[in-house]
């Protein structure tokens, strides 16, 4: 005669726990990773008014989010890279980008739709603190719910941290793995 006996409550219920962790873990779709890859400028989506979007040289830089979290830069066609500095992880803010986008040729309107737009659709954001070679200068890496990324580049104008202002916003695109040629 058979053995019958009904399975322990208790293995039910983690088997139940597993399966349901299993689920989730497949149904998810985790963001891509930005760090460990090389990123080339798509466009200039803001420059502020005192600048032409045609004179920066970031524009034509390819930037690398390395492993270790540091921002890098290389201008192209040329040899020297640039630590632009460590990377820490911020809540993007109304204090602490929306007021440091100026109103440029644009107009106001446009503007402020781009900061809204840009800050009420972030996913994460990271600061860049004191680029290597030029006083008070700071970036942000903004990675949107979407998927797109945005490097912006700013500079402290004067003696108060208030005095910031974002000279840029640059929409990137990954190019490769860093490591590949």
């Amino acid at each position: 005669m058979l053995n019958d006996k009904r399975p322990v409550p208790w293995k039910m219920a983690v088997a139940f726990v597993v399966c349901v962790a299993v689920a989730v873990c497949f149904l998810t779709n985790p963001r891509e990773e930005l760090f460990g890859y090389r990123y080339m400028v798509e466009n200039v989506t803001y420059y502020a008014p005192v600048y032409s979007d045609l004179s920066v040289p970031q524009a034509s830089s390819v930037f690398c989010l390395t492993k270790g979290s540091s921002l890098v830069k290389k201008e192209k066609n040329q040899n020297e890279i640039y630590v632009q500095g460590s990377v820490s992880k911020i809540t993007l803010t109304n204090d602490n980008f929306d007021q440091y986008i100026l109103e440029n040729f644009a107009g106001r309107d446009t503007v402020k739709e781009i900061s809204d737009m840009l800050r009420k659709e972030n996913d994460k954001t990271w600061l860049v603190e004191e680029a290597e070679g030029i006083n008070d200068a700071f970036y942000y890496i903004l990675q949107q719910k979407n998927g797109d990324i945005y490097l912006c580049y700013g500079y402290n104008n004067g003696s108060e941290k208030d005095d910031s202002v974002i000279g840029w916003i640059f929409k990137i695109v990954k190019s490769d793995k860093i490591g590949k040629k």
